[in-house]
């Protein structure tokens, strides 16, 4: 069975891009658009791993991580930062304890 990456972005060029990067190294690959769908993908599907923006509208981030980690504190996640947002990047790595990459995507880093 392969493993889930769920991609959370409210741009869907990047999404797409990403999960179609992932998907030809062999990962399958769920997007949501937003939080609230993005929370329902974790709870459904059990994903081996969230990738998410680290700039949203509606609800920051750090909020989104502790409501994922509430329901599933074994869940790895990674934020994807802008190259201008790499020391929000960098912030959250050290307050969050939660890695990032960041975009537009180096392939290799990526896998």
């Amino acid at each position: 069975m392969q493993e889930k990456i769920l991609i959370v972005d409210d741009n869907s060029l990047r999404a797409r891009g990403l999960s179609e990067l992932l998907e030809r190294r062999g990962y399958e690959t769920a997007v949501a658009p937003n939080f609230e769908r993005a929370m329902e993908i974790v709870r459904s599907q059990a994903p081996a791993l969230v990738l998410v923006d680290v700039k949203f509208p509606k609800l920051s981030g750090r909020l989104f991580l502790d409501e994922v980690k509430a329901v599933r504190a074994d869940l790895p996640v990674m934020v994807t930062a802008d190259l201008e947002d790499e020391i929000i990047g960098k912030f959250i790595k050290r307050v969050c304890g939660t890695d990032y990459i960041l975009s537009p995507f180096d392939p290799e880093e990526v896998a």
